[in-house]
């Protein structure tokens, strides 16, 4: 999504930065433990974030929906 915003490769970490600043939506929130999870994998065992992992599939429609509204509203400039 930033890249279709800003026109800019972002690294992982980038983007997840990227989004918690920019994006207006409210599964952005999930970026940070997304973030934090990439960097330090273990703690995926940890009760807090099993917990988090085992009820993201509505963050990751939401998400997704998200890319895809934006997709379409890029194709229409292009």
């Amino acid at each position: 999504m930033g890249w279709l915003s800003e026109g800019v490769i972002f690294s992982k970490s980038q983007a997840a930065e990227w989004g918690l600043m920019k994006l207006k939506s409210n599964w952005k929130e999930h970026l940070q433990n997304a973030k934090e999870l990439r960097k330090n994998p273990v703690k995926a065992k940890l009760p807090e974030y099993s917990e988090w992992i085992n009820n993201l599939d509505s963050i990751i429609i939401e998400a997704s929906n998200d890319l895809y509204m934006q997709l379409n509203e890029s194709e229409s400039i292009l």
